[in-house]
């Protein structure tokens, strides 16, 4: 059994180019590029607004950690200026449980 198999040059040769065609086309055309205009707009939009909470998250990471380095300097200074008898860890003792033979 023969397949006939079209020769690519007589399927565009047969093809006629109409004017719905073209304005077709030109519908596609013209939403591409809104869309196109959207999507360069809005990753302008949001690739600044992103830098903008990078660099605040950087700040704020920076000045918690100095924060911390500063409150654990202080504290060592402070504990190690403290008396013998009082404790230097700022833990609290639990309160005792209560037992079941109290009752």
């Amino acid at each position: 059994m023969e397949t006939h198999k079209e020769n690519p040059d007589d399927l565009f040769n047969s093809t006629k180019w109409t004017v719905e065609n073209e304005e077709i086309i030109i519908r596609w055309c013209d939403t591409a590029q809104c869309y196109r205009w959207l999507c360069y707009n809005s990753h302008k939009k949001y690739a600044n607004l992103q830098a903008h909470f990078a660099v605040l998250d950087s700040i704020m990471s920076s000045h918690n950690y100095r924060h911390r380095w500063y409150m654990n300097e202080n504290n060592n200074k402070v504990s190690n200026q403290s008396s013998p008898s009082t404790p230097t860890d700022n833990t609290l003792s639990s309160p005792p449980i209560p037992s079941d033979n109290n009752v």
